[in-house]
């Protein structure tokens, strides 16, 4: 197994690190906006852009931190354990780099779209949010890229 200057640290570190930042992030817009949502919230958005499925907000809160934690600690332990062969730590963590600020964006995005609404059934999630939280993605998967750079 070839190994590079510096172990699988510099993988591991950008694959977590910002699934566990997004999380951070995730809880600061619930804590910013939580007064002006409605109970229970919109969990998930059907075709339209229509909500279909409803939880409380704790629940919310709870499974949107635990799937960005989650997706941070599966890409971390792939980026450590993975076979070091076509550069599959250093894909892993730029997958993981970008997965990160995707799920923070698109999660709390369906918090935002529910500020101010006195009923979750009235939200409406237009499909362009997905495209806005592509940018973010691809902005932290360059920056995984670039940080894993083979010196």
């Amino acid at each position: 197994m070839r190994r590079h200057r510096g172990g699988r640290g510099r993988y591991v570190a950008v694959a977590g690190l910002p699934g566990v930042a997004g999380a951070l992030v995730f809880t600061g817009v619930y804590l910013a906006v939580r007064e002006r949502l409605p109970q229970p919230l919109a969990s998930h958005v059907g075709p339209g852009g229509r909500p279909d499925d409803f939880m409380s907000q704790g629940g919310f809160v709870a499974t949107a931190v635990a799937v960005q934690l989650g997706m941070a600690l599966l890409f971390a332990v792939l980026a450590r354990h993975v076979p070091d062969r076509d550069s599959g730590p250093r894909t892993l963590a730029v997958t993981g780099a970008g997965t990160g600020p995707f799920l923070c964006v698109l999660m709390a995005q369906v918090l935002l779209a529910q500020a101010d609404v006195s009923d979750a059934r009235d939200m409406v999630f237009p499909g362009w949010y997905l495209a806005t939280a592509a940018v973010p993605a691809a902005v932290g998967a360059a920056t995984g890229w670039a940080l894993t750079r083979h010196r």
